[in-house]
């Protein structure tokens, strides 16, 4: 036996075979594989952007109940600074002579005692500011302030809260009560 009649009695490997034979078979096969990997990875990226989402909305929930419950503990504390603050102008009051420098002194005091505030202060039934930091020598009157004339009309309105227009770098609410 020569070594030509060998070969030729062995048949071809099957890859050889299908491609010689039938070429578009091969190529629409290896199309098919391609869409069905480029299936799974769109179906994966939807999978994962349902999941990024959902995980963004939990965390936007808990950091949105943090500074609710952020802003009502200040707002809270500010109530009842002010509440203790009315008390003993109140008092004081109800005394024989209202000591105007112990009052606007508990009001430094009281202020420096909370952490966001940056002053308090204290005004007379007419709306001139007679408490509280820096009031000796100015002469400031607050009876044409809405917040003013909301409380004098309603005094058992509690407290209130407006806001000033934005300021450069800071934003400014002011409570009364």
């Amino acid at each position: 036996m020569d070594s030509t009649s060998s070969n030729l009695a062995q048949p071809a490997p099957v890859a050889t075979r299908i491609a010689d034979a039938h070429p578009s078979r091969l190529y629409a096969a290896v199309f098919a594989i391609c869409l069905m990997i480029l299936a799974a990875g769109a179906f994966e990226i939807v999978q994962l952007r349902a999941s990024v989402s959902d995980r963004i909305q939990g965390k936007t929930k808990n950091i949105a109940i943090s500074v609710t419950q952020t802003m009502d503990g200040l707002i809270d504390m500010m109530d009842v600074a002010l509440l203790a603050s009315v008390d003993v102008v109140a008092h004081s009051r109800n005394s024989k002579a209202p000591d105007q420098f112990a009052i606007s002194q508990y009001l430094v005091d009281q202020a420096s005692r909370l952490p966001h505030v940056a002053y308090l202060r204290g005004t007379d039934p007419s709306g001139n500011i007679v408490y509280g930091p820096g009031v000796a020598g100015t002469a400031v009157n607050l009876s044409d302030r809405e917040f003013f004339i909301k409380l004098r009309d309603n005094t058992g309105l509690g407290l209130y809260m407006s806001t000033a227009p934005f300021t450069w770098k800071n934003w400014n609410t002011f409570f009364q009560q």
